[in-house]
């Protein structure tokens, strides 16, 4: 039982981390959003589960917030800031140590 809590979780962490490193911040926030409603949508497809009227209006409002920032942004596909499973500081410590090298040489 406690393998079935744990190891589908922790899959899913890991994914879901892995996936934010790729994205860009903007799509990052955008799909956060966006996970809620997934779950609501899938528990009505699935199980059969209804939403009321605050839940349809609540996912509207959602959608119509999701758009907006789509829109605002121009719908530009930008390159995510990090490369896959690479440190963001890996680039920085690099210069820092270049720099303490050419320190060291000309000392």
């Amino acid at each position: 039982m406690l393998y079935l809590g744990a190891v589908p979780s922790a899959l899913a962490y890991i994914l879901f981390f892995a996936g934010l490193r790729i994205i860009t911040p903007t799509a990052a926030a955008i799909l956060t959003l966006l996970e809620p409603l997934t779950a609501a949508s899938l528990a009505a497809v699935l199980f059969g589960e209804r939403l009321g009227g605050a839940g349809l209006v609540g996912g509207g409002l959602l959608l119509a917030a999701v758009l907006l920032l789509y829109v605002g942004d121009g719908g530009r596909r930008r390159e995510a800031a990090v490369t896959p499973f690479s440190s963001p500081t890996s680039r920085p410590l690099r210069r820092l140590r270049k720099r303490g090298s050419e320190i060291a040489t000309n000392g």
